[in-house]
């Protein structure tokens, strides 16, 4: 029971360790004075490389082929069941009906 408590106390000091060293990286960072027009420049770079990217033609490219991925995936496990259910019938009735 000694042994399980100092365990605790250990791992705990471990972690406070770990936090603190954590939380120390950032405040030796380069300092900068102009986050916010950084942050927004990033923001919009982004958003203007993503609007460029996605078009309506592109998405609609994108769902139908997940659609036609589905479908086919589908009609996979209806014929494989199909194909065990015939299996299993034709080993217990000793003929083979569709």
């Amino acid at each position: 029971m000694k042994n399980k408590k100092m365990f605790k106390k250990l791992l705990a000091l471990v972690a406070v360790i770990c936090v603190v060293f954590c939380m120390s990286v950032p405040a030796f960072a380069m300092d900068s004075t102009n986050y916010a027009d950084e942050a927004v420049s990033a923001m919009q770079q982004g958003l203007s490389t993503v609007t460029g990217t996605l078009t309506i033609g592109n998405i609609l490219t994108v769902i139908l082929s997940v659609l036609g991925i589905a479908v086919g995936f589908m009609f996979f496990w209806w014929g494989l069941r199909k194909i065990i259910g015939m299996a299993r019938r034709a080993f217990t009735k000793g003929s083979i009906n569709p």
